[in-house]
C-alpha cells in the first residue's frame, strides 16, 4: 500500500513537467511568429519598455519631440488608449536601441522624445511606428529631413483622404526639432 502514492506522486509531477513543457513550446512559438509577421518594417519587437523618453542618458545627441493625434478612419472622431509603439536606429549605431510603447490619452494624444535618428540603409532617419486599437493595427514611418519631415509614399496611398491632416509638420523654435504626426487608424 505504501508504493500507491508513490506512484500517485511521481505521475502528478510527470504530468505537470508535461504541462509546463506543452506551455513553452506553445509560447515561443507565438513569440517567433510575432517576430517574423508583426511588421513590415525592420528590427520591430513587441517586447519594450513602456515609457516615452527615449532619449540616451548623458549624450549630447540632439533630440527630437514627436507629438501627435489618432484619429478613427471611419468617424474621424480621436482614440483613446490606443498603443503606440516607436523604434528607430540610435544615434551613431546601426543598431535598434531606442524603442519604446505607450498609449493615446482620452483625446488620442500622444508625444514622446528620443534622440535624432541615425540614417538608415534607405537614406534619412526614420522612425517607426506601430499603432493599435481592437484589431485595428496601421503601421508607418516618419522620415526626418534636414528641414522637414515626411511620411511614406505607402502610408500617404492609405490616407491621403484625410489631407492635410497626415502631412507631418516640422518646427525647430530654438533649434530644438518638434514634428506634429497625425494618424489616422
Amino acid at each position: 500500500m505504501k508504493s500507491q502514492p508513490s506512484s500517485r506522486r511521481k505521475f502528478l509531477q510527470k504530468a505537470a513537467l508535461v504541462t509546463a513543457g506543452i506551455t513553452v513550446f506553445s509560447s515561443s512559438k507565438t513569440a517567433a511568429n510575432v517576430f517574423n509577421s508583426a511588421s513590415p518594417y525592420p528590427h520591430y519587437n513587441p517586447f519594450t519598455s513602456q515609457k516615452t523618453d527615449l532619449r540616451t542618458p548623458l549624450t549630447t545627441a540632439p533630440s527630437v519631440k514627436v507629438n501627435g493625434i489618432l484619429l478613427d478612419k471611419v468617424t474621424n472622431l480621436p482614440v483613446a488608449n490606443a498603443k503606440v509603439e516607436v523604434w528607430h536606429v540610435s544615434p551613431g549605431s546601426k543598431k535598434v536601441r531606442h524603442r519604446a510603447h505607450f498609449y493615446t490619452d482620452a483625446l488620442g494624444n500622444y508625444s514622446f522624445v528620443t534622440d535624432m535618428p541615425n540614417k538608415t540603409e534607405l537614406g534619412s532617419p526614420r522612425i517607426y511606428f506601430r499603432f493599435s486599437s481592437g484589431a485595428s493595427i496601421e503601421q508607418t514611418q516618419l522620415v526626418i529631413g534636414a528641414a522637414d519631415a515626411y511620411i511614406d509614399q505607402n502610408h500617404w496611398a492609405r490616407q491621403n483622404k484625410f489631407n492635410p491632416k497626415v502631412l507631418p509638420r516640422m518646427t525647430k523654435p530654438l533649434g530644438k526639432r518638434t514634428v506634429s504626426f497625425t494618424n489616422v487608424i
